[in-house]
């Protein structure tokens, strides 16, 4: 199984890189990807089944910082004319494009890995290679020699020194002093609904950020994300005294879901009630509990039929939830019928007997 796996993405990829782009439907022209595509190991699901690609992407010279980070191509993606420099890694220099002369941190994090320190007890140090209260889509690395706990959304998790990659707001302790936060940070690597405000970390202001292609100067502490979809964060050094081009520059991109998802049913009146088949339908990828009469029924399925009243959860990857309630009654059909007329009959029956019975024990 897994041979045949690896021979279809072989021939996938021997497709994606010998066979002619179009750039449209009516433009027969041969469209050959750029050099850093071509030496890629690995490419990103979205990219596979994507459409007509942009006329910039075909001459893009490096591989852009968002590439692995977007699950598809937004619509105004189509719209650019000038390349943005936070398409590029940080460190990436072309004569053309002006970029920031100096770089050292790979779209989120620093490049070393001890680049950021907060003194502890006893004459210690953390180190990590974000700064403290950075809210990041990369993972992090912390590295001390004192003993710590961290905790996960106020739950203590296991850390065993490796980096730390699922979404949540961490906080660190010392175990020397348990009360008190040492550091902090954020991890937002998928779709979150959690952060309403990008606050800038220590010693850092937000520079800009962009938006459906529209890039915005902030030059602030603080952000609020105003709609849901992806942020491009340009965070530098606050420190008035280095020039623009000296002060040392990070980046996120975080992307912000807080809609829930929406089920539309077939076979409910407005208020829940069916007395058949029950189907639906979801507006994005979620997640799907149910539970029926109070107790556990399935996962993921799309249709009900046995009667009985339904709670359906659907939960997407940033958290958002929705809860719907339906009822679905008891139909008989014509055997159900003929099984009551007769049980009817046979309990008049047995009345009748009855008082006969007793009619003619009187009468003796």
């Amino acid at each position: 199984m897994k041979t045949g796996k690896l021979i279809l993405l072989s021939v996938i990829l021997l497709m994606l890189l010998t066979f002619p782009v179009s750039a449209d439907a009516g433009d027969t022209a041969t469209r050959q990807l750029p050099d850093w595509f071509n030496n890629l190991s690995d490419i990103p699901a979205w990219f596979i089944t994507a459409g007509t690609l942009p006329d910039w992407f075909y001459t893009l010279p490096a591989e852009p910082a968002w590439f692995r980070q977007v699950e598809s191509i937004p619509e105004w993606f189509y719209e650019i004319t000038e390349i943005p420099d936070w398409f590029y890694p940080p460190g990436f220099d072309e004569p053309d494009i002006p970029m920031p002369s100096e770089f050292t941190g790979d779209f989120g994090v620093s490049a070393e890995p001890q680049a950021f320190s907060v003194p502890l007890a006893g004459g210690m140090r953390l180190f990590a290679n974000v700064p403290n209260g950075m809210i990041t889509n990369s993972e992090v690395i912390l590295e001390t020699p004192a003993e710590l706990f961290i905790t996960r959304d106020g739950v203590e998790i296991a850390w065993l020194n490796t980096p730390l990659r699922d979404d949540g707001e961490y906080e660190v302790f010392a175990v020397s002093h348990p009360d008190r936060i040492v550091f902090s940070f954020t991890i937002a690597a998928n779709p979150v609904n959690f952060i309403n405000t990008y606050v800038a970390p220590d010693g850092y202001i937000i520079e800009s950020v962009s938006y459906e292609g529209e890039n915005t100067v902030i030059n602030n502490k603080t952000f609020d994300f105003p709609d849901d979809g992806i942020y491009f964060i340009t965070l530098e050094h606050e420190t008035e005294r280095l020039s623009e081009e000296g002060r040392q520059r990070l980046f996120a991109t975080i992307q912000i879901d807080r809609t829930p998802p929406v089920l539309t049913f077939e076979g409910t009146d407005e208020a829940g009630n069916a007395t058949g088949r029950v189907t639906f339908t979801i507006s994005k990828e979620a997640e799907i509990r149910i539970v029926r009469n109070s107790r556990p029924f399935a996962q993921n399925i799309a249709v009900l039929t046995e009667p009985g009243r339904y709670l359906i959860i659907a939960a997407d990857a940033a958290g958002n939830e929705a809860v719907y309630e339906i009822r679905i009654a008891y139909r008989m059909d014509s055997a159900g019928y003929w099984f009551i007329g007769l049980f009817a009959l046979m309990t008049a029956g047995l009345i009748l007997y009855l008082i006969h019975c007793k009619r003619k024990f009187r009468i003796r």
